[in-house]
């Protein structure tokens, strides 16, 4: 009986360690999980806390976006990429390609080091605007590979439904405060002194 059981321990002992690689395998697919819920998590709270310091201002609700955007978009997803790349592939269903991964992770952090300069060195609305274009186009782009990687080629993992989507969102979020920056006119100044915004009437006779 003795041996009979010491014959049966291999076998328990190759199973657990096959138990044992099943929750290494598990808790490395967390990771991908728990960075794009903490991704979405400050943008929402980005997004909201940049139109409320906005206060109905465009250019002030753009500086604020430029930041809190792309820091958690660009920022976290080149934190993951450069890091954790073999594990963000294998949650959208693609070959890990560590040096291409790599590549695209200082790409995305780029984005946000720039962000973070423009930001803090208060360099005006037009790099607010260039630097939130920029990373709203990548995005874009991006949504549209996901989305031919789900519809093509039927790689429907989550992030490849949900990353087009994100994408859609986050242009609608900026249209108001980029077109309005882009072409708001500062109120001109009246001879009265007072500042206005109102038109002259038509037919007047400017001074």
């Amino acid at each position: 009986m003795i041996r009979l059981a010491a014959a049966d321990e291999p076998p328990s002992n190759a199973t657990r360690t096959e138990g044992e690689q099943a929750a290494e395998q598990a808790g490395r697919s967390r990771i991908p999980l728990a960075f794009e819920t903490f991704r979405y998590a400050l943008l929402t709270i980005g997004i909201f806390f940049a139109y409320f310091m906005g206060n109905g201002d465009p250019e002030r609700t753009l500086h604020f976006l430029a930041l809190f955007i792309i820091i958690p978009v660009a920022g976290l997803t080149g934190i993951e990429g450069m890091f954790f790349g073999r594990q963000g592939a294998q949650a959208m269903g693609r070959e890990a390609s560590t040096e291409y991964q790599m590549q695209s992770a200082g790409g995305n952090l780029a984005y946000a080091v720039t962000a973070l300069i423009v930001f803090f060195a208060g360099w005006g609305v037009y790099a607010d605007a260039t630097i939130l274009i920029a990373t709203l186009l990548f995005f874009v782009f991006s949504g549209a590979v996901h989305l031919w990687g789900a519809i093509a080629l039927g790689n429907k993992t989550r992030k490849n439904i949900i990353r087009p989507l994100i994408s859609a969102l986050l242009v609608g979020v900026c249209v108001w405060p980029l077109v309005a920056s882009l072409t708001w006119q500062p109120p001109r100044e009246s001879k009265h002194g007072a500042r206005s915004q109102e038109p002259p009437p038509a037919g007047t006779v400017r001074d």
